[in-house]
C-alpha cells in the first residue's frame, strides 16, 4: 500500500517546462544592486554554518589536523589536473574538456546541450540510447555526481588555510562555468531535482569560504541561479511517490533557500517533520533499508537541525528525538576505521564534505550534532560544522 504523499507544492498550469509569465514578473522583481548583494552576503555569513569566527579558528588551529589536512590537500591539488573523485576513490580524468559538466570521460560521451524534461529520466535514457555509437556505454551519474561540487568546499578551505589564489581561481571558476554550460532545462542536469538541491546546497555552504573575493557580477550571477533553483524545485519536487532520499534533500535546499530569500518555509518545515517520522523505523533505522542511505538521509536531517539552531527555528522534541536515534545507529554499526558496513543500495552521495571525497564517519556525524567546535576535535568536518 502506498504511503499517503503529502503536496504542499502547487505547480504552475500554464507550463511545466519553462518560466511562467508569472514567474518571470517575480524574476524581474530581483534588483541586483549594492544593498540586495549586502543582504545576500549577510544571509550566506550569518545564515549558515561559515563565519569569519569559525574560519579563522580552523586556520589558527590547523596543527590539530595533522592527519586530515595533507590527505585533503593531495585530493584536491589533483583537480589542478583535471583530476577529481566522483566515488570515492575512484579517478576520473577530465583532461582537454571544456564542458566537465555534461561529459563522460570513460566513454568520451558528450550530452548534447537539449531541452530536458525534468524526472523524465527514463525517457533521457532513451534519447541517450539512441545518440551514443557502437560500443559507448555512457553513465548519467557522472554528469550528476560532477555537478553536485563536493570538492567546493575543500578549494575554497585550502585558499583560506594557505592563502593561495590558485584554489580561488579555480572554485571561481568552477561555478560560474558550470552556470554558463547549463542553460535552464537545457542540460543533462535539470533532469534531476536531487542533483539541483545538492548543487544548491553546497554553493550555499561554501560560497562564503571565496565570497568576499568574488567579482560583482559573478555575484550576480550565482544569485539569479540559486533562485532558479528555488522556482526549480517548487515546481519538480519529487513527491510523488515514497518520500525517500531524493525528497529529503530537495526539501532541505528548499529550505537553505527560502532562508536565503526571505520565502515562507513554514510548509517545508511541516513535511520535514512529518517525513522523518515516516521514514524512521521503531529501532531507529531508515525505512530504505540502506546503511549508505541511511547515513545521507540523517545527514541531511542534521543539516536541518543545526540550521533550525542557527537561525532560532523551533523543531519538535520528537523531530530532535528521532534524529538522536538515527545518530545512534550510525555510531552503533560504526566500523574500527569509522567508515559503515554497506548494506542496500550505495550511491556515494553526501553534503558535509571537507573530508573530500569521502564522507564524514558516524562519530563526527554525532559530534556535529552535540558538540561545539571550539573543542580539540582532529576532523574538519566537526571544526566547520558544529
Amino acid at each position: 500500500m502506498k504511503r499517503k504523499i503529502y503536496k504542499y507544492i502547487v505547480t504552475s498550469s500554464i507550463s511545466r517546462y519553462i518560466l511562467t509569465k508569472k514567474e518571470k514578473k517575480s524574476f524581474s522583481r530581483i534588483k541586483l544592486d549594492d544593498q540586495y548583494l549586502n543582504k545576500i552576503n549577510s544571509k550566506l555569513f550569518n545564515n549558515f554554518f561559515y563565519n569569519e569566527d569559525k574560519i579563522n579558528y580552523i586556520i589558527n588551529n590547523k596543527n590539530i589536523l595533522d592527519e586530515q589536512f595533507p590527505k585533503l590537500k593531495y585530493y584536491i591539488d589533483k583537480i589542478f589536473y583535471d583530476k577529481y573523485f566522483l566515488f570515492g576513490e575512484k579517478i576520473y580524468d577530465f583532461c582537454g574538456v571544456k564542458d566537465i559538466w555534461n561529459f563522460d570521460p570513460v566513454d568520451q560521451y558528450k550530452f548534447k546541450k537539449r531541452y530536458y524534461p525534468p524526472k523524465k529520466l527514463s525517457y533521457t535514457l532513451k534519447l541517450i540510447e539512441n545518440e551514443k555509437k557502437k560500443g559507448q556505454y555512457p553513465d548519467i551519474l557522472i554528469p550528476f555526481r560532477m555537478s553536485r561540487m563536493n570538492s567546493l568546499a575543500g578549494l575554497g578551505l585550502m585558499y583560506n588555510i594557505e592563502n593561495n589564489v590558485k584554489y580561488l581561481h579555480i572554485a571561481n571558476k568552477y561555478i560560474i562555468n558550470w552556470i554558463n554550460n547549463n542553460k535552464y532545462l537545457y542540460s543533462v542536469n535539470w533532469i534531476s531535482p536531487m542533483t539541483i538541491s545538492l548543487i544548491g546546497m553546497n554553493w550555499i555552504f561554501h560560497i562564503p569560504l571565496i565570497y568576499n573575493k568574488i567579482l560583482k557580477k559573478d555575484k550576480k550571477k550565482i544569485i539569479k541561479t540559486l533562485y532558479l533553483f528555488s522556482n526549480y524545485l517548487t515546481k519538480y519536487i519529487e513527491n510523488k511517490y515514497d518520500t525517500n532520499n531524493h525528497y529529503i534533500a530537495e526539501l532541505v535546499a528548499l529550505l537553505c533557500l527560502s532562508i536565503l530569500f526571505d520565502f515562507n518555509y513554514s510548509w517545508i518545515l511541516n513535511e520535514l517533520e512529518k517525513t522523518i517520522v515516516r521514514n524512521t523505523n521503531s529501532d531507529g533505522f531508515d525505512f530504505e533499508g540502506s546503511t549508505a542511505y541511511h547515513r545521507y538521509s540523517t545527514e541531511l536531517l542534521l543539516i536541518v537541525f543545526k540550521i533550525a539552531r542557527i537561525n532560532n527555528i523551533k523543531l519538535s522534541k520528537k523531530f530532535q528525538e528521532l534524529l538522536d536515534k538515527r545518530l545512534t545507529v550510525l555510531k552503533e554499526i560504526e566500523l574500527s576505521n569509522h567508515s559503515i558496513p554497506i548494506i542496500g543500495d550505495n550511491d556515494l552521495s553526501y553534503i558535509f564534505s571537507m573530508t573530500y571525497p569521502n564522507p564524514p564517519n558516524p562519530t563526527a556525524l554525532e559530534s556535529i550534532f552535540k558538540s561545539n567546535y571550539k573543542k580539540k576535535y582532529a576532523d574538519l568536518n566537526i571544526l566547520f560544522y558544529a
